[in-house]
């Protein structure tokens, strides 16, 4: 265990191996921004202001604006990079509507847009293609092949390239049809969609559908879900976690990706299961981190990072690094990046002195290879790892 008074002190310390730059800034918006992805040479997001809504494209490496596009009246959530496009989700605005047109009453509301996932071509911001959905939650992920979309009713895969649907299971904007899927449990692998299904708490299904054409592959039954379960996939495991009651506490179990066979499962106190990567499995849990092996579940390592764990961004795997906030005080909080295979500090950046008088919150939004992007206010902050001289 590495606790978080050592991991200040070695990141204090100038013999850590890495330094951190902040290689640029950029302004967001009067309110601030939403909807960031973060893709090899460039960073989206949706900036939110009084008169406008766009989305806007910064170069990844000097932060430079590049296109600006407007969404529509939909909140983007979330974007996906892929060789050719970006992908994003928009959901059905809970901000006020403009009132109907022709409306006799005053305040009537004209219907909500629907929901989307909508691509646009990474190089010009052109428009792609736009599926439209109606439901208020939603679910994405895409690859160069496909971009799955999911909701509390129904799964859909469509077509990365041309949006078209390739298939569907159960419908959107219908409630009460057979089984709901249980909040957040969506994963994908080369073979296989995963979701954990059910119409009681108690009575929760992992399912595993063909990626090819949707048909049920296999079906494993899971214990008591409470809240959100979480799934995450490698080449040969899905991983299910999710609250077991009485007593709370996180039950963690690995099936096999193609067979559904149980192979592992372990239970630690409450907590929350981040990412997965390769063989590694990030758990937060009492103020601590763990890296577990996918492999077998045994525990990897263990870092004690504060109170506060995932309010200020999740944790985040990179290819060599595990890089998110140790939060103590506010004036002590270090956004630290852990040797991935270890957990032990090799870079650190504290809060710079002007954010923590201005009492603005700082969120890891994104990191990849040797960079990570934090928003702080109407600010966007891109940091860079370096070699110490």
């Amino acid at each position: 265990m590495v606790a978080p008074v050592a991991l200040a002190m070695l990141l204090a310390n100038a013999a850590t191996p890495l330094g951190v730059d902040l290689s640029w800034k950029a302004p967001l918006a009067d309110n601030g921004a939403a909807g960031f992805s973060a893709c090899d040479r460039a960073v989206y997001y949706e900036a939110l202001s009084e008169d406008l809504d766009e989305v806007r494209k910064l170069d990844v490496t000097t932060g430079a604006k590049g296109w600006r596009i407007d969404p529509g009246p939909q909140d983007v959530i979330e974007g996906h990079c892929t060789p050719r496009l970006i992908v994003f989700m928009s959901l059905t605005s809970y901000r006020e509507q403009e009132p109907a047109a022709g409306s006799a009453q005053t305040g009537a509301q004209a219907p909500a847009p629907p929901s989307k996932l909508w691509a646009v071509d990474i190089g010009t911001g052109r428009p792609k293609w736009s599926f439209e959905f109606a439901d208020s939650y939603g679910w994405s992920w895409c690859d160069a092949r496909d971009c799955l979309l999911g909701t509390m009713q129904a799964i859909a895969v469509l077509d990365t390239d041309t949006g078209k649907l390739r298939w569907k299971a159960g419908d959107f904007g219908v409630s009460g049809v057979g089984d709901s899927i249980v909040y957040g449990s969506f994963a994908v692998s080369d073979a296989h969609v995963f979701a954990t299904t059910g119409e009681e708490h108690n009575k929760v299904r992992l399912v595993a559908l063909n990626r090819a054409d949707g048909n049920e592959a296999w079906t494993a039954d899971v214990a008591y879900v409470s809240g959100e379960a979480k799934l995450v996939s490698t080449a040969d495991r899905i991983v299910a976690a999710w609250y077991t009651e009485p007593p709370e506490s996180l039950h963690i179990s690995a099936f096999g990706e193609s067979t559904g066979k149980p192979i592992w499962s372990k239970t630690i106190d409450a907590g929350g299961v981040i990412a997965a990567d390769g063989d590694l499995l990030l758990v937060t849990a009492a103020n601590a981190l763990y890296g577990i092996n996918i492999s077998d579940g045994t525990q990897r390592w263990r870092a004690a990072v504060g109170a506060g764990t995932g309010d200020h961004g999740d944790w985040v795997l990179t290819s060599k690094h595990v890089v998110g906030w140790i939060w103590q005080e506010t004036t002590k909080s270090t956004l630290a990046w852990l040797e991935r295979n270890t957990g032990r500090p090799e870079a650190g950046w504290k809060l710079p002195a002007q954010v923590v008088a201005s009492g603005r919150d700082a969120r890891l939004i994104a990191a990849s290879g040797d960079r990570a992007f934090v928003e702080s206010g109407a600010t966007l902050l891109a940091l860079t790892l370096r070699p110490q001289p």
